[in-house]
């Protein structure tokens, strides 16, 4: 795990925004059957991604195929992820898990989809690319607007947020990430995006 990425996990940890909780059930007991890997503990997870097994990859598959399933069955919901990716959220797993062995999978991802629903994408939005050769991203234009707002809250760009990104923009994220000792591409990247977007929310 990177230094960013350590640094962005303890974060989360620092709010307890991953302390586990009983998931909405479907009977009175509250029972639920729990398919696939979902239903593996933490302390396996962390072993297998310490010794780089197959089963992390399968498990990346079940996160994505759960996050599907939430996208379409969550009512106002096109997205609950629209800018993370699957590194970043595995990368959260793993350190909650590395606090908490004995919590099982389904659980810390059930509480994960709750904070990411916080500031999910409830319509379709157009999907824009942005960059050049290897720095090239994809990124939906509602998350351009959240951003350029983010910016213009901390008074580092003018105008309104369009959803456009143009020259300011880029300019205006090269400030920011020069203020957060980030890397200076000026470009929403997942580092830029968790300092700009979702920081904030964890510290209010």
């Amino acid at each position: 795990m990177s230094a960013v990425t350590r640094r962005l996990v303890h974060l989360l940890l620092l709010g307890s925004v991953l302390a586990a909780a009983p998931a909405r059930a479907f009977s009175e007991k509250g029972e639920f059957a729990v398919k696939g890997l979902g239903a593996d503990t933490c302390r396996n997870f962390v072993k297998a991604a310490a010794e780089k097994l197959a089963s992390v990859a399968e498990f990346r598959g079940w996160v994505e195929g759960y996050l599907t399933a939430v996208n379409r069955y969550r009512p106002d919901t096109f997205d609950i992820a629209p800018w993370e990716t699957s590194g970043m959220l595995l990368s959260l797993i793993r350190a909650h898990c590395e606090q908490h062995p004995d919590d099982r999978l389904f659980e810390v991802v059930h509480q994960l989809q709750l904070l990411l629903a916080q500031d999910r994408l409830a319509t379709r939005s157009e999907v824009a690319e942005i960059g050049e050769g290897e720095q090239k991203l994809r990124i939906y234009g509602e998350v351009i607007k959240r951003v350029q707002q983010a910016l213009i809250d901390r008074k580092l760009l003018d105008g309104k947020a369009d959803g456009t990104f143009g020259p300011k923009t880029k300019a205006a994220l090269e400030t920011f990430q020069k203020q957060q000792n980030l890397p200076v591409t000026g470009l929403p990247d997942q580092q830029t995006l968790f300092e700009l977007l979702l920081r904030p929310r964890l510290k209010g």
